[in-house]
């Protein structure tokens, strides 16, 4: 991956759930995002660093935050929810050597996992 472009493919996943000879087996690795979220311009580069400085990492689990914490008492609930889990549960899982829990956005997989999600198209 190293002195490589990135390369980003939008899919719009319906219901029925990706085909079973979808493109993203041919990637290094899938990040994982709702349509509604905030990625720092810097994430893919970070998260690629990271691929490449541990090379069996699996799956690596994204920051998650809250855009708008003070909008109302729902949002401040979710936010400290994040902040928690952030800090004392991923972060306590991180220094024992565990891995982290997956949260709902944000993941990012790496090519050990792919073909578990996907078969390449076989040639005919």
């Amino acid at each position: 991956m190293s002195g490589m472009t990135h390369s980003i493919l939008e899919r719009r996943i319906t219901s029925a759930g990706p085909s079973p000879r979808s493109p993203l087996a041919f990637y290094d690795a899938i990040a994982l995002f709702d349509a509604d979220n905030l990625v720092h311009p810097e994430f893919l580069a970070r998260m690629n660093d990271y691929l490449e400085a541990h090379e069996d990492a699996e799956v690596i689990q994204g920051y998650l935050e809250t855009k708008n914490p003070d909008h109302s008492w729902l949002t401040r609930m979710y936010a400290l929810a994040y902040w928690y889990a952030n800090r004392f549960w991923q972060l306590a899982r991180a220094n024992w050597g565990l891995s982290a829990t997956l949260g709902g956005t944000g993941p990012i997989y790496g090519r050990p996992v792919l073909p578990v999600w996907v078969e390449p198209e076989k040639p005919h």
